[in-house]
């Protein structure tokens, strides 16, 4: 299809014309039939599932223009802050000077909260968390937006973003005004054996979406394992299995194997990505990388990265810049993020280390990507971190890096590193040959009074068999019995907290306070406790005496004994443990 066909659908001829010049004439296939087929321009929810680089997202682009352009707000939703930055700053440089509002709303960006509440955008960016507080402020909301966008879908099942997200779509599935979804994921996959009440099927009817799956890519993606310097891979699109000859080290260690092969690739003018599992490594890797190598300097980059702000992490960078590498990671602030990403697509950084944050949105592709299969996770209680291996979903999203369409004109590598046999087996079986995990919605996880405090908070006034209808359309409750007992005894265990109030009717409205938890994501055990503690005799709060400092130990130690204090896990250096 070609793009100038989408003028019939009041798409404005200078963004037709924007399109044709960045994306090129014609529409990808994917794209094609979700217009043409899918209704996408047509009003119809949609869930698009295709990997990485097969045009989903510009699907959604699509979708927010044709909406935009007949004065309809969007709303974007995406999982985390550094992609919601990337998204925002993507679509003010495209549509800002058409006079569309574009605004962000992550923690980092309170100044567009009332803006947001108030509906005054066109088009805004929002992260899971943030938007789940603008329903319970607002619910109403959903009157003014045609179109909402959920990016990263399957985040839903995700044990620690999944229930937010869950709760927001609740109150999107629940009420009578009805936006278009449009949902877009790179790894939700069709039933594959897999029962049909855990797979993408029901998630698809609870959203009141059609499906389109799309299996392949419009550049070849080769996954495999490299193993006694030779990469065996399986091609993406058509199933086949080759080899490449890589560097063989004789069973050298595995940074030596990936730092040896990095040159290699980097002298046959290729730029790669490498993730590794934590922030710790992502900068020592790019230290080390810099120190053994001779490449030309990064020197746009180094000048503009000592025009910024100083902080901790700004000398490390130079260091790694001054031969054209780079790390990525969280600990950066914003302006250096984006400053990598910039001279990394310029073509002046060769190499980033990075963090998996770059698997999820963030659009910077690479010829070969290399990938360490295992990440940090916390411990249960806060206890210290846990090694884990990807998940099969984490893995694809990362690979997918690799290849990129309109970068890439052959094909892309995602490989990973074995040093055994055994090692090189199960990474092939495990995520080379993989497939989707059983998609499990994370609702349950949330305790009975903090789901009844913030499905409450959306209504002036509602009773207990309202709230049971509302879970009983939720994702994880849906053909489930709810019982009503238990119901009933944790709206009265609230309703004695004072978080929800109740007449003699049998009426129910949240309290002040009990909004408060809701929108902070109080959990109703630490509010109740910070409540106490507040309500003690000033004097006890007083910073001064050694009474003071007593109660001030016991207020940190019993925080951290809270359900959010034991998600905090404090790393500790030797000496601090050792003491």
């Amino acid at each position: 299809m070609k793009v100038d066909k989408l003028y019939q659908y009041k798409i404005p001829e200078i963004i037709l014309n924007s399109w044709k010049q960045n994306q090129g004439d014609t529409l990808l296939p994917l794209q094609t039939q979700a217009v043409t087929k899918y209704g996408l321009l047509e009003n119809q929810n949609l869930i698009i599932s295709s990997p990485t680089s097969s045009g989903k997202t510009f699907c959604g682009e699509i979708a927010a223009v044709a909406k935009l352009s007949q004065r309809q707000k969007v709303i974007y939703l995406v999982p985390l802050k550094a992609v919601a930055e990337e998204k925002f700053s993507d679509f003010k440089t495209k549509y800002s000077d058409l006079g569309i509002k574009i605004l962000i709303s992550t923690q980092d960006h309170f100044e567009n909260d009332l803006d947001l509440s108030n509906g005054n955008f066109d088009f805004a960016i929002v992260i899971y968390e943030k938007f789940n507080q603008l329903l319970i402020k607002n619910v109403d909301i959903l009157k003014q937006v045609a179109l909402i966008i959920i990016d990263e879908l399957q985040m839903l099942f995700d044990p620690h973003r999944g229930p937010v997200l869950e709760l927001a779509l609740t109150k999107v599935v629940a009420s009578p005004n009805k936006p278009q979804i449009l949902g877009l994921s790179a790894v939700l996959q069709e039933s594959n054996g897999i029962s049909p009440s855990n797979n993408v099927t029901k998630l698809s009817s609870w959203l009141d979406c059609r499906l389109l799956v799309e299996k392949t890519r419009p550049i070849e993606l080769l996954q495999g394992v490299l193993y006694q310097g030779l990469f065996r891979f399986k091609k993406f699109n058509s199933g086949e299995e080759s080899s490449e000859d890589f560097l063989d080290l004789n069973g050298g260690h595995p940074l030596e194997i990936l730092f040896a092969n990095i040159e290699k690739l980097v002298a046959e003018a290729e730029q790669v990505l490498v993730f590794l599992k934590s922030k710790a490594e992502v900068e020592a890797g790019s230290l080390i990388l810099s120190n053994r190598v001779s490449w030309l300097r990064a020197g746009n980059a180094i000048s503009e990265i000592k025009e910024l702000e100083p902080t901790t992490l700004r000398d490390k960078l130079i260091n790694s810049l001054e031969q054209g590498v780079a790390f990525h990671n969280a600990d950066l602030t914003y302006p250096e993020r984006k400053m990598v990403e910039k001279f990394y697509l310029a073509g002046e950084i060769k190499v980033i280390f990075c963090t998996t944050t770059l698997s999820l949105g963030v659009n910077l592709p690479a010829k070969t990507v290399f990938v360490e299969t295992l990440k940090y996770q916390n411990g249960e209680s806060g206890q210290r971190s846990v090694l884990i291996p990807l998940s099969w979903s984490e893995y694809e999203n990362i690979s997918g890096r690799a290849g990129r369409f309109g970068r890439e004109q052959n094909f892309g590598r995602a490989i990973s590193i074995a040093t055994n046999q055994f090692e090189a087996n199960c990474l092939w079986e495990n995520y080379v040959e993989g497939k989707s995990e059983p998609l499990t919605p994370q609702l349950k996880t949330l305790g009975w009074e903090e789901l009844l405090l913030d499905l409450t908070s959306c209504f002036l006034t509602t009773s207990l068999p309202n709230l049971k209808n509302i879970i009983a359309k939720t994702l994880s409750y849906q053909n489930c019995k709810i019982n009503e007992d238990s119901l009933r005894e944790t709206v009265q265990n609230l309703t004695q907290k004072k978080l929800l109030l109740s007449d003699e009717t049998g009426n129910l409205k949240i309290s002040a306070l009990g909004k408060i938890f809701a929108l902070q994501g109080i959990a109703v055990e630490t509010g109740v406790y910070i409540q106490r503690k507040l309500k003690q005799n000033p004097e006890q709060n007083s910073i001064y005496g050694e009474s003071a400092k007593a109660e001030t130990i016991s207020w940190v130690y019993d925080l951290l004994h809270s359900k959010e204090g034991q998600q905090i896990y404090a790393p500790l250096s030797f000496e601090e443990e050792k003491n």
